[in-house]
């Protein structure tokens, strides 16, 4: 066991617990792959399909459960900064966490057979909006709508019902997080190819009546086709850094597309990129790698089909992304309409909701080129089973140096919480800097991630850690100043050292933990206008490339060139 020694730095002596422990390089790796999707607690349990639930724990496999819910297609379900569950919805009715019907929760102008009929995003630090969309088989009448509910009591309240936005529109609903309490919620018309993009801020309150929205007309025009459903139905998805759109369009008469497009998050703006259609194939599910390398499609009536398009910087024509097309998994099944919503998992796992079946698939390494697609990935509980929906779940937000949060507990996730560092060979002793809002609830761990090119090139010796509270309100005066120094024992592989060979260019892997736990104690449980700024700086002949949270809420980005 290797001991972090903690030194204080400000005239107060205390000690920081401490401890050292090691995780296997396949888990390791398992959440190097998943970086913008793992640890949202928010996001812990899913909701869906026949009374199914869903629990993704901080590690570990997820844990089936049953829930009040009965629905063919949209549900959402959010949590709490803990992962506890708070409430669930099908877009018609919202439970809470005990599954019994919220006050308020009933009458809510969703419909059981659309992509997206209910879809949570906080909206204030107590309150949420429930967005709703009416489905094709009514013509989509009911269009766009919003409800809020208000959590302050802990179990919930619906205090605001079906407030129209737009009339008609499309099943589709999505939404992309651009900061802390603010979001892009866009939908699609219906008549039109336009686009509808509402910026919402935490200063409106939760009332979008004063929210104009960002309209831009592109792409594919949804109306005619069979039974009046013009390319209405399919999911709509953000990539996870919040540049690109894809959605889906399918139309009983054969005819279906897949449309990618360029999301500006500045100014709302959708431009066209790229597009794909079908006379045979009904394009349904949509989702982004968490890499936003790869886009995915499924195929459901007769076909049944799992598809992927190249997404990254080689595509940069539209004949370019239709020949990138390849088939992920043919599901061989003579039931039509099997194969339904895909959706990121916050383990960095790709689900497939499966209609009608008692489990999900999955696509377990979704960045690499073998995606790993596993037909029975999730059991459900006995008795349960899957619709063609999975629970809408917001993507989350990686961008470097995010403002302070206006919610701060139990809004905060944005923590130094599994801080993780990415380093290669050839480089010197550097200092970096990484800034992270404080919480009364801080509790703080970090994953050092090694690479070596050969079994000798241990150079590194130590890892200084250096907290500072900074009051940024105050010109960035320094309120409190705690330090720890974590010491290997020197060029050896033991006690400080978990390895493996790799078999990409005989690189070694070292993975370590280091768990920093009641840091909080140190400094003021001040959150608004505060940051805990963390310097890291390593001893030896290892240079940091790429330091990122594991929880995805914040991130910053230093590459550094290698000596040759």
């Amino acid at each position: 066991m290797t001991f972090i020694n903690f030194v204080t730095i400000t005239n107060r002596s205390q000690e920081m617990s401490q401890f050292l422990r090691f995780s296997a390089l396949a888990l390791l790796l398992l959440l190097v792959a998943a970086i913008p999707g793992f640890a949202q607690p928010e996001t812990s349990n899913w909701i869906f399909g026949q009374n199914a639930g869903l629990h993704f724990p901080s590690s570990g496999s997820p844990t089936p459960f049953t829930s009040s819910i009965n629905t063919s297609e949209g549900s959402s379900s959010i949590s709490d900064s803990s992962g506890n569950l708070l409430f669930y919805t099908d877009g018609i009715t919202v439970w809470g966490k005990n599954g019994h019907i919220m006050p308020g929760g009933t009458g809510l102008n969703g419909h059981f057979s659309s992509t997206n009929s209910g879809v949570i995003v906080r909206c204030s630090c107590n309150k949420y909006f429930i967005f709703t969309a009416d489905a094709a088989e009514n013509h989509y009448a009911k269009g766009l709508q919003y409800s809020v509910v208000d959590m302050t009591s802990g179990s919930g309240n619906v205090v605001s019902k079906n407030t129209v936005l737009l009339q008609p529109a499309a099943e589709k609903v999505t939404a992309y997080i651009n900061g802390p309490g603010s979001f892009w919620v866009v939908a699609h018309g219906f008549g039109n190819n336009q686009f509808y993009a509402w910026h919402v801020t935490p200063d409106i309150n939760c009332d979008l009546s004063r929210v104009k929205p960002v309209t831009s007309a592109v792409g594919t025009v949804y109306s005619g086709g069979s039974f009046g459903f013009g390319f209405g139905q399919g999911q709509m998805k953000f990539s996870q850094d919040g540049t690109m759109l894809a959605e889906a369009g399918l139309d009983y008469s054969g005819l279906s597309f897949i449309e990618l497009f360029s999301f500006n998050a500045t100014t709302g703006a959708i431009t066209a990129k790229f597009r794909d259609t079908s006379k045979t194939n009904m394009f349904y599910g949509v989702e982004f790698a968490p890499n936003n390398q790869y886009l995915y499609i499924g195929i459901t009536s007769g076909s049944n089909k799992l598809y992927r398009y190249s997404t990254d910087a080689t595509i940069t024509t539209n004949l370019n992304f239709t020949s990138s097309k390849t088939l992920i998994n043919d599901f061989a099944v003579a039931n039509s309409f099997q194969v339904g919503q895909l959706q990121l998992g916050p383990d960095g796992k790709i689900y497939i909701a499966r209609n009608h079946q008692p489990y999900l698939s999955a696509l377990t390494t979704p960045n690499l080129p073998s995606p790993g697609f596993v037909n029975i990935a999730l059991p459900l509980v006995q008795g349960t089973t899957s619709g063609f929906g999975l629970p809408f779940m917001l993507v989350p937000r990686c961008d470097p140096l995010p403002p302070v949060d206006p919610c701060c507990p139990p809004w905060n996730s944005a923590m130094l919480k599994k801080m993780m560092f990415y380093q290669g060979t050839g480089g010197i002793g550097d200092s970096y800097t990484l800034k992270f809002q404080p919480s009364a609830a801080l509790n703080m761990s970090m994953l050092a991630y090694l690479n070596y090119l050969h079994t000798m090139n241990f150079g590194i010796t130590s890892i200084t850690i250096t907290f500072k509270l900074i009051d940024l309100s105050n010109n960035n005066q320094i309120l409190e100043t705690q330090s720890a120094t974590w010491t290997w024992p020197n060029g050896t592989p033991t006690l400080g050292f978990f390895y493996h060979l790799m078999n990409t260019n005989n690189w070694y892997r070292v993975d370590t933990i280091i768990s920093l736990n009641g840091t909080n104690q140190f400094f003021s449980e001040k959150c608004i206008h505060n940051w805990i700024d963390v310097n890291v700086q390593v001893q030896g002949r290892v240079k940091i490339l790429h330091m990122r949270s594991a929880d995805g809420g914040i991130s910053e980005t230093r590459i550094n060139s290698e000596n040759q």
